[in-house]
């Protein structure tokens, strides 16, 4: 009775041609719901919580897990959830989580989904801010806009010490391990390229060249290039004490490996490469010494990052000359300058996300659709974005929304059910979602839909005269069946069908249990018919 009932429903099915589709393009009630985390600094992560009651569609209210999903906007917002499932309605709290790493506008959106689809989202904002004050100044800056922002930041107060002076100051303090906290109870320093070490030794550079120190100041970036002149001779970020037949090693020689270049020690190569970098962003490549170099640098200073040696050396410059080396204080900015020694171009990002549940796999290329589902598109790059949503099925081939300019940050919404037409009963069909876009790699996304709906009425069609209800249910190993007809379920008989009616598994119930270990993760039908011919059917979800 079953399968001819499914063969005629299929048939009644397919003279209202596929689905029904209704577009919304970010105009559901909670659009404008915002969660605003306001300024948030680094060393002070701010959370914030969201009772999801404000964000549900009224329609995907009731017992039901939802996911919780956060995208943040590329490249510079750093959301995160707190929450990954929301038991709904005994849990109805979402908390977020916004610690900034750039400042800059932080913005992205939080989605809640399940098996029937998005189920709510709300947008995120918020804006970075760094601790240190001496920064305000690159607030929301990137490329061209950010060095011009630091280099008028490294300039203003800036005390020119003038080079003995300067000189003094570096061995006598700043690198004079009895003074800079490196532990030493005797005047103390250190090549920074061999590692070779003095004590005691008198801090008059005249003397210090000499027999048996041996000592001399290194410019990282060479005094010749740009003629010796000051401020740049005595800028203590670019100066290191250094062994003198070292220093004369490594000449005007520009960093690297190999014939004609400079390798420093480890220990010294991430310092060197931030000095490099400070002084162009705070002068100028002089005679292009750095272009040619610039990729290497960055590379170490990314992989020898600031310790606390470099931290301590910034701010005792800092007291001496009054500015500071910011890729020390905030290595970061170097992601916001696509180049020091040329012109720096913003960051242009194309990109966008579907929603959790359109993702959600069933087998390999297959989902589960449902009455009134609703699927989201997420412009989450920094670009304006051209994307197209179709539905192909069998009977049509339609375009059933898009935008040709979806702006960063924005929101495509689209709904897709089954026709009011629709005669009661179990429905079956597969439709393919595809989402064509102007972003590479992601030109044409396909979506299969296979699934099926029970419309309620169907069940005195299916003489349907047991209820009982499945535990638990997604389910993974076993089921239990209760309710409360359980005295007509009793020695009754099962199968299990897939969404397109082919038997699964059939069997006896035993001890009101169901072994389903063996049957791989989907969306079934759990079909119940005891000795008197009564039939019951309800839906069950195996997870893996």
């Amino acid at each position: 009775m079953y399968s001819s009932l499914m063969m005629d429903l299929k048939l009644k099915f397919r003279t209202f041609i596929g689905l029904a589709f209704l577009i919304s393009i970010g105009t559901t009630s909670n659009a404008q719901t915002v969660v605003d985390f306001g300024a948030v600094n680094e060393l002070n992560p701010k959370i914030e919580s969201i009772n999801v009651n404000s964000v549900l569609h009224y329609s995907k209210k009731g017992d039901s897990n939802f996911k919780v999903t956060v995208i943040p906007l590329k490249p510079y917002s750093f959301f995160e959830t707190l929450d990954t499932i929301v038991k709904y309605p005994s849990d109805s709290i979402i908390e977020v989580k916004l610690g900034i790493i750039h400042n800059m506008p932080q913005k992205g959106i939080c989605i809640l989904s399940n098996e029937r689809g998005l189920a709510g989202y709300f947008r995120l904002s918020g804006s970075g801010q760094y601790s240190n004050r001496y920064y305000d100044n690159t607030r929301n800056k990137e490329g061209e806009d950010l060095k011009t922002a630091l280099k008028s930041t490294l300039a203003v107060n800036y005390n020119s010490m003038g080079y003995s002076s300067a000189r003094i100051e570096m061995f006598s303090k700043i690198d004079n391990w009895k003074v800079n906290g490196r532990g030493s109870s005797v005047d103390k320093i250190e090549c920074v390229y061999t590692g070779r070490s003095i004590t005691n030794y008198p801090f008059n550079t005249g003397t210090l060249v000499n027999s048996p120190w041996n000592f001399n100041t290194e410019h990282t970036y060479p005094q010749g290039l740009f003629s010796s002149n000051e401020p740049m001779k005595s800028d203590l970020h670019h100066l290191f004490p250094t062994d003198v037949s070292e220093n004369g090693k490594r000449g005007n020689d520009a960093f690297g490996t190999g014939s004609g270049k400079y390798e420093p020690r480890d220990e010294q190569k991430g310092r060197s490469a931030r000095a490099m970098l400070y002084f162009v962003t705070r002068y100028q490549d002089y005679q292009g010494f750095l272009a040619g170099q610039e990729t290497l640098l960055r590379s170490w200073a990314k992989s020898f990052p600031p310790d606390s040696v470099d931290v301590r050396r910034n701010q005792d410059i800092y007291g001496a000359q009054l500015n500071r080396n910011p890729y020390i204080d905030y290595p970061q900015f170097l992601e916001r300058i696509s180049s020091i020694s040329t012109t720096a171009s913003v960051q242009k990002i194309k990109d966008f996300v579907v929603s959790p549940s359109l993702k959600t796999r069933v087998s390999t290329d297959t989902l589960i659709y449902f009455q009134d589902r609703e699927e989201m598109i997420y412009n989450n790059g920094t670009e304006n974005i051209s994307v197209e949503v179709y539905q192909w099925s069998e009977y049509m081939r339609k375009k059933i929304a898009s935008d040709t300019a979806l702006e960063a940050d924005g929101i495509l919404i689209f709904r897709f059910s089954f026709p009011g037409l629709m005669d009661a009963g179990i429905i079956n069909s597969k439709d393919t979602i595809v989402i064509v876009s102007n972003v590479l790699g992601k030109e044409e996304l396909r979506f299969v839909f296979e699934g099926f709906y029970n419309t309620g009425s169907s069940i005195q069609e299916l003489n349907q005269s047991v209820s009982f209800k499945i535990f638990p249910n997604p389910a993974q190993t076993s089921i239990t069946i209760g309710g409360q007809s359980m005295e007509r379920v009793r020695a009754s008989k099962y199968s299990i069908l897939d969404v397109s009616g082919k038997f699964i598994a059939k069997g006896k119930i035993e001890n009101q249990s169901i072994d389903v270990a063996q049957i791989p993760a989907g969306y079934y039908l759990l079909n119940i018919t005891n000795e008197k011919g009564e039939i019951g059917t309800e839906k069950l979800i195996i997870e893996r």
